[in-house]
């Protein structure tokens, strides 16, 4: 579902315990097609690594409604590298809660896996003629 063409409303403090379980739910959908390990669960955000062949990525997870795939730190030259694949929860009436990337696209349960995948993919090879 496109929602760029509705109005997203201000996430209030009383949405916080809501999006700590929507990222709850996601985390689970996400573990469910990748093999994540675990680098930091006991507060947030969540942390985790995944590898793909010499490469490793860090999912984290925030309480607050954010889902971002990067390079691990341990092949960055950055403290924060930038993202590769990122998500959000956008707020569209007091009961409409959606995740979506960045242009405000739904998150779409079925093609999460081969989406993450495909920006890695897509990372991965504009990257690949630097040293790491």
């Amino acid at each position: 579902m496109d929602t760029s063409e509705k109005t997203r409303k201000k996430i209030e403090i009383t949405d916080l315990q809501h999006l700590e379980q929507m990222t709850q739910e996601l985390l689970l959908l996400v573990q469910e097609s990748f093999s994540l390990a675990a680098v930091e669960i006991s507060n947030w955000p969540r942390k985790y690594t995944w590898r793909k062949q010499s490469l490793c990525y860090e999912f984290i997870f925030s309480q607050m409604g954010s889902f971002t795939v990067r390079l691990s730190q341990e092949h960055s030259i950055r403290k924060n590298p930038p993202p590769i694949f990122y998500l959000s929860v956008g707020k569209y009436s007091e009961e409409k809660f959606i995740w979506e990337d960045g242009t405000q696209r739904a998150l779409d349960p079925d093609t999460l896996h081969a989406t993450i995948l495909e920006m890695i993919e897509i990372y991965e090879k504009e990257t690949e003629s630097i040293p790491r």
